[in-house]
């Protein structure tokens, strides 16, 4: 276990964290600041654990700031910010197998093509799980989205939550082949030019549709497409959801 930690690492992951057949590792961080500039700042892989509660991750020219690797890795944050900069693609979370749970979180990337939340799939992936509550993400580069899950072993449930771009082409959510999503209590704003608050994309290779919820959620663009559905076999179910294109604000409930 670490508390009120700092840790500045240069080259690799400041974190690697796996186990093996006979035993899970686990790591544990209360409070405290912790950076890298290269790889992952946290990478988890096989049996592995890592939970942190009250800290910051500042990562620079990396992959994505926090990473799963594996079906059986684990991922909690709870009232912690994570901070991605940098060469593009630098995510702030992705879960490529595995579950990350984030509860009052803070997640911002500032470099382009970055998304604050990603979920995606391998292979030999059984599931990538994201569950976030009650946190705000917010993209500040082009291109990207604060959330992007793609395939069908991958699913997020987002609850209580705010979720901002800001830039050019850089989406609210983008879900792509299969991925699953549910959104409650949550509002997505999307400020750039040829953005959208929900794009829903099926591919040739996609052997499926999408589907989607999203209840009491508000969605928000001043310009460019509010919801844009490519390809063909989409789902979407709004409940007492507020959508606004242009200038007026949206309440629940409306549809502008």
């Amino acid at each position: 276990d670490i508390t009120n930690g700092r840790v500045e690492n240069d080259r690799e992951s400041a974190f690697r964290v796996m186990g093996n057949a006979d035993a899970m590792s686990s790591v544990s961080v209360e409070k405290g600041r912790y950076s890298t500039k290269a790889g992952y700042l946290v990478e988890i892989d096989h049996d592995g654990r890592f939970a942190a509660n009250d800290a910051s991750f500042v990562a620079q020219d990396t992959w994505a700031a926090l990473y799963t690797g594996s079906n059986t890795a684990e991922l909690s944050l709870k009232k912690s910010s994570v901070q991605t900069s940098g060469k593009d693609r630098a995510h702030g979370v992705h879960v490529y197998g595995g579950t990350a749970t984030l509860d009052e979180v803070k997640v911002e990337t500032r470099g382009n093509a970055a998304y604050g939340l990603r979920g995606s799939q391998g292979s030999e992936t059984n599931q990538s799980l994201l569950t976030v509550r009650n946190s705000q993400v917010e993209v500040m580069g082009t291109g990207g989205a604060a959330l992007y899950v793609e395939g069908d072993k991958v699913e997020a449930v987002l609850e209580q939550t705010t979720l901002n771009a800001t830039q050019a082409n850089a989406h609210g959510m983008v879900q792509v082949d299969r991925a699953k999503l549910s959104v409650s209590d949550t509002i997505v704003n999307v400020s750039g030019a040829g953005a959208s608050a929900y794009l829903s994309r099926v591919t040739a290779g996609g052997k499926g549709g999408n589907s989607a919820t999203m209840n009491a959620a508000i969605l928000r663009v001043p310009a460019g497409p509010l919801l844009w559905l490519q390809g063909d076999r989409h789902a979407l179910t709004l409940n007492q959801s507020g959508l606004s294109a242009g200038e007026y604000p949206a309440k629940i409930g409306e549809l502008l």
